[in-house]
């Protein structure tokens, strides 16, 4: 399901939060508060969808993805003052503040909750995965670049992923390839205004507040299921200790446990990034003259550059580059699409390629419902009386021209005994269509 993001906002583009959600995050209406202020009603709509889920009884067969886009813009024209800290970079760079995104999975078919995932993955293995975890057979989507990672994120395998082609940009003149824990990086964007560390880090303040995360909508709509499921588990397990006489010892330890303040914090301190700072050793790196080369597991901030320490996997990942450069289309500069106008779908976000939104309907030419052509009609009276008083000097035709200048702007009809005097007199015509 599509929400509107909070990546790009300003006070001139988006509906302002009510006055409540201000009050709620500082009542400043600064960018920042006003970007605090949109994700709280995002967390609103996430809560009304998934008590929704629990409504209709799908919570207990679904899976709950929520994804980052990736990277913030923390300064520049679509600024939003979002924070990559501590990695390098920011949104539309090379850098791990540019491309790396998080995500949380919540469902009652993962076999291992509770966890942090740092298997390597791209978005393009949604589709694989979530397609193998409803029980169908990936073979049928044909040949993809994405890969299945659901055994990988519902039992903590190892990821069957292990190369990125983060991307191969030749207007910008730049790509970069990860490959295990090595990452190169050849060029930059911007004339490299955007290779550095930005933001804050916004870990202690504001304070982290985990009591209002369980007591939220979404909180409390999924520890009612997990309780839901444990009682069903107890029960099933009691049955066949009973069947069995066996040991009650494990019953309702199923992998539905609920979250508890200190399990979230501890989840949020092995999910942070800790870097250490550049020191004076490091190797300098500047991809644009040179490429550079990072060990992303030992350093994901990329401060220390070893490609002069590295050669042969600089090269190799080089070469990967080239092979992969062979298969790439030149882009193409696609003018606009007269279809995606907002103006034609109620201002709301669709898809409005798809074949069942008859865009042909909405820029039809739409039967008239009857006001232009009674406009037009009046009009030509109007000229016709005037042509009558300009042409006609007698006292008979001045009053005829009278006439029709009471009919066109009374709403009356004339009598024909009136006609026969000439009279101005008018008998007046009740309109029944407004009401």
């Amino acid at each position: 399901m599509q929400h509107t993001d909070t990546i790009v906002t300003s006070q001139h583009n988006l509906s302002p939060p009510t006055d409540m959600q201000l009050v709620v995050h500082g009542g400043c209406y600064s960018c920042l508060r006003f970007v605090s202020a949109m994700v709280s009603r995002l967390d609103q709509s996430v809560g009304e969808v998934v008590a929704a889920l629990r409504t209709k009884g799908m919570l207990d067969n679904s899976i709950i993805v929520f994804m980052s886009d990736n990277g913030a813009p923390t300064f520049g024209v679509h600024s939003n003052r979002g924070s990559n800290w501590p990695l390098r970079g920011m949104k539309e760079s090379p850098w791990e503040g540019g491309v790396r995104g998080v995500a949380a999975v919540w469902s009652p078919l993962l076999s291992k909750t509770q966890r942090v995932s740092n298997q390597m993955m791209h978005m393009s293995d949604w589709l694989p995965t979530l397609y193998s975890a409803a029980g169908l057979d990936t073979s049928s989507l044909g040949k993809i670049d994405g890969i299945d990672m659901w055994k990988s994120l519902s039992e903590g395998t190892p990821s069957a992923r292990t190369e990125i082609v983060h991307n191969i940009d030749e207007i910008e003149d730049y790509d970069t390839i990860r490959r295990g824990d090595w990452k190169y990086i050849r060029g930059s964007t911007q004339s490299g205004q955007v290779d550095g560390w930005y933001g804050e880090s916004g870990i202690d303040s504001p304070s982290y507040n985990a009591a209002r995360v369980l007591s939220s909508r979404t909180g409390t709509t999924l520890a009612g299921m997990i309780t839901k499921l444990q009682i069903k588990e107890k029960e099933t397990s009691r049955r066949k200790a009973q069947e069995n006489e066996s040991s009650l010892s494990d019953s309702g330890k199923g992998p539905w446990q609920l979250l508890t303040s200190s399990t979230i914090r501890s989840l949020r301190q092995q999910a942070e990034v800790h870097c250490e700072p550049p020191t004076n050793g490091s190797a300098p790196c500047n991809p644009r003259l040179h490429p550079c080369l990072f060990n992303i597991r030992e350093d994901p901030c990329e401060t220390t550059n070893l490609a002069s320490q590295r050669p042969a996997v600089l090269n190799s990942l080089q070469d990967t580059l080239e092979r992969y450069r062979g298969t790439t289309v030149r882009p193409l500069n696609v003018p606009g699409e007269a279809r995606a106008n907002p103006a034609l779908w109620n201002d709301t976000w669709v898809s409005w390629g798809d074949e069942e939104n008859d865009w042909e309907s909405w820029t039809a030419p739409r039967p008239s419902r009857g006001r232009i052509p009674l406009l037009l009609s009046l009009v030509g009276l109007l000229l016709a009386a005037v042509a009558i008083n300009l042409l006609l000097a007698s006292n008979t035709s001045r009053q005829y021209g009278t006439v029709l200048q009471q009919l066109i702007f009374s709403g009356n009809k004339i009598t024909s005994s009136q006609q026969d005097k000439g009279s101005s007199k008018v008998e007046k015509v009740v309109n029944t269509t407004e009401q």
